[in-house]
């Protein structure tokens, strides 16, 4: 077991997956498909979508389908380096326990591909106070209920990679925004990776370059995007585009279909399950947000 990193993916290290998934977001190339106008049809246990749906993404609401996530997971980073053989095989953290924490599991013909974690401010505050505790100590200062995107990971490449990292974000966007009421995501990367959130996704910098521990003190940024006017951001930069191009219809296409399935499909580990995953017990996150940086 261990803790939740810098986001990244697995892939060669000069170019992974995740990059050239984020990299074909931010040049607009993904092209719209069968099924319904955006290439999606929502079944009772996974949203479709693909070319022939042959992508599946799923609430991770059994134990086994977290531990697959944890094993993709840890398989990703294990390759470039962030995780060692100690670590068990499965990368979870004390964040995983918590009822609200709520895992997306995106799979191939049955093989999971991609991977992407919630984890909403609670008393345990954000794995992402290990490192910035002073800029989320500010958000919160500000009345902000903020939601952490964690151990995002795909090994799906170019434009396959991209429409499957449209699709997380977007189910991760509902379950925030209208489920959880979350005013802003955080997400903690690497600096080569910020460019494409930024010109995709309209995530901004809020937290200077700082070395992750973590990952063997390899280098990462903080971006946030504020969800409460996140839908106004995105139509006024493509309600002008046509088909997927379009993320402001693209996010909002079948949302309130979308956040009932997710609600129904969400289920927090049984005290069973945790026990199981943490024998000694969970390790509460401790931080004090005037030292986080000293």
């Amino acid at each position: 077991m261990t803790r939740h990193p810098v986001t990244e993916s697995c892939s060669s290290p000069s170019i992974s997956a995740l990059s050239q998934a984020l990299r074909a977001i931010r040049e607009e190339e993904i092209p719209a498909q069968a099924a319904d106008e955006f290439g999606m049809h929502v079944g009772a246990r996974a949203v479709r979508f693909g070319s022939g749906l042959e992508y599946s993404v799923r609430v991770a609401d059994t134990l086994e389908l977290r531990r697959r996530a944890w094993r993709l997971t840890y398989e990703c980073y294990r390759k470039k380096g962030y995780a060692g053989e100690r670590d068990g095989g499965l990368w979870f953290g004390p964040h995983d326990a918590r009822e609200e924490t709520l895992t997306l599991l995106c799979e191939r013909k049955g093989r999971a591909v991609a991977t992407l974690t919630l984890v909403f401010d609670s008393s345990w505050r954000l794995p992402a106070d290990d490192l910035y505790a002073p800029e989320l100590e500010a958000l919160r200062a500000r009345g902000r209920r903020v939601c952490e995107l964690v151990s995002l990971v795909s090994v799906e490449e170019g434009l396959r990679g991209a429409e499957v990292v449209m699709y997380l974000f977007k189910l991760a966007y509902l379950a925030a925004r209208r489920l959880e009421n979350a005013t802003d995501f955080v997400i903690t990367v690497n600096p080569r990776h910020a460019p494409y959130y930024a010109n995709a996704l309209l995530f901004a910098q809020v937290g200077g370059e700082v070395p992750c521990p973590k990952v063997g003190g390899a280098p990462a940024v903080l971006l946030g995007l504020d969800l409460v006017n996140a839908e106004d951001a995105y139509r006024a930069r493509y309600d002008a585009l046509h088909g997927r191009r379009n993320r402001f219809r693209f996010f909002l296409h079948e949302a309130e279909t979308l956040t009932a399935w997710i609600g129904e499909r969400r289920r927090p580990l049984t005290a069973g399950e945790i026990a199981r995953c943490f024998p000694g017990g969970v390790p509460v996150p401790e931080f004090d947000a005037l030292s986080a940086r000293a």
